[in-house]
């Protein structure tokens, strides 16, 4: 992944073929920058340069009137889009800047040169309104009536997101299952709890729980290791989605690698499954439009089970997709599972993930020991009627 995108570009864009970035793709970006730098490939003057544009442009960007980062940026200009991706404000997404908040606590411990400028960065940021009364992560959208607000948990990635609120000091909790999840069914020989209401549980998918082990090590910050996220801990469930797919592909001989995925053309996003909706194998478009044609081998599950699991299956997955690299655009999202082509879509996530395998492997977890938070604060409002994230208000810290 070239860690900048284009040489003129100031943020990369989440997909190829168009002109956005969002908080989760600049996230990507920071992530290849340190990843590119530990590696060694990239040496420390063009780290310097490309970071600093990073954090300077982080640093002063437009927030949304509730002190958030705007769902969407301009790649070239940085400014901000509404949801027809014009100039204006789209919202926010509570998920996309977790991911950006640990990634930036990240840099600030590798980094200590930058910690003063990624801590103002930080410090801009307002949180008062990404928690729901039922302790749910929430997407802010933009409309004539104000930000309205709608729980993010349908994208499988809030117990990962959490932990950025948390790596600056802000008690956000994992999504809670005991209650409202009270059945199970059967996948492969793995039981995994279900919802009353499926419409809203999050999707069962191989790379929320891989993020949290290439980065925390399936430590979680701030709580001990037992803690659960999706009704297991963080390593059960990637143990969980590894030994259903294996499953599968033992009993069907179909190569099963599932996440969620970009492609060219409508839907431009979808969500291959190992349980959505209350259906095993469930492949859909955001707006829970079964989409059964659409399954694909994507490269980031791939990555994820390889690296995690040693079956049939794992090793197989990453024969599979360790091709699809272009070398001068990076890695193609996939291969559809029914004629085995190419979904040529490159995204920031998906060569960002890759590195994270890869460091993962040569390195251990990501996220510094040191940078563990030994106290975490609830969400509490201030006399100017803000939510500042406490680590980033306190001298020297990170």
């Amino acid at each position: 992944m070239q860690p900048t995108g284009e040489a003129q570009q100031l943020l990369v864009a989440v997909r190829s073929g168009t002109t956005v970035a969002t908080p989760w793709s600049m996230a990507d970006q920071i992530t290849a920058l340190l990843i590119a730098r530990r590696l060694g490939y990239i040496d420390a003057r063009t780290f310097d340069r490309r970071f600093t544009r990073m954090v300077s442009f982080l640093g002063q960007m437009q927030l949304t009137a509730d002190g958030m980062p705007n769902r969407f940026y301009d790649v070239s200009t940085g400014a901000a889009l509404d949801g027809s991706l014009q100039p204006g404000v789209a919202g926010w997404s509570a998920v996309d800047t977790g991911r950006l908040l640990l990634w930036l606590r990240i840099a600030a411990e590798e980094h200590p040169q930058f910690a003063p400028f990624i801590r103002r960065a930080v410090a801009r940021l307002s949180v008062c309104r990404i928690i729901s009364e039922r302790g749910q992560l929430q997407l802010g959208t933009a409309g004539g009536e104000g930000i309205q607000l709608s729980p993010e948990s349908g994208r499988g990635y809030d117990a990962y997101a959490a932990q950025g609120y948390r790596a600056w000091g802000i008690e956000v909790p994992v999504p809670a299952v005991a209650e409202s999840y009270p059945f199970q069914t059967e996948i492969g020989g793995v039981r995994f709890a279900v919802s009353e209401d499926t419409t809203n549980q999050a999707p069962v998918m191989s790379t929320p729980p891989a993020y949290l082990g290439f980065e925390l090590g399936f430590e979680p910050l701030g709580q001990s290791v037992d803690e659960v996220a999706g009704g297991r801990s963080a390593a059960d469930a990637m143990a969980a989605v590894a030994e259903a797919q294996a499953a599968r592909y033992a009993e069907s001989g179909k190569p099963t690698g599932r996440s969620d995925f970009r492609r060219g053309e409508d839907p431009t996003t979808v969500f291959g499954t190992v349980l959505a909706q209350g259906y095993p194998w469930s492949v859909s478009a955001p707006d829970g439009t079964l989409r059964a044609e659409l399954p694909l081998v994507t490269t980031r599950a791939a990555f994820a089970l390889n690296t995690f699991a040693e079956d049939p299956n794992a090793q197989l997955l990453l024969m599979l997709v360790e091709e699809l690299f272009d070398p001068s655009s990076g890695w193609f999202e996939g291969r559809y599972e029914a004629t085995g082509a190419y979904e040529e879509t490159r995204t920031s996530a998906t060569n960002a993930f890759v590195m994270e395998a890869l460091a993962y492997r040569h390195l251990g977890p990501l996220y510094p020991d040191a940078a563990r938070p030994r106290d975490l604060q609830p969400l509490a409002m201030t006399r100017d009627g803000t939510c500042r994230l406490p680590l980033s208000l306190t001298a020297g810290t990170p």
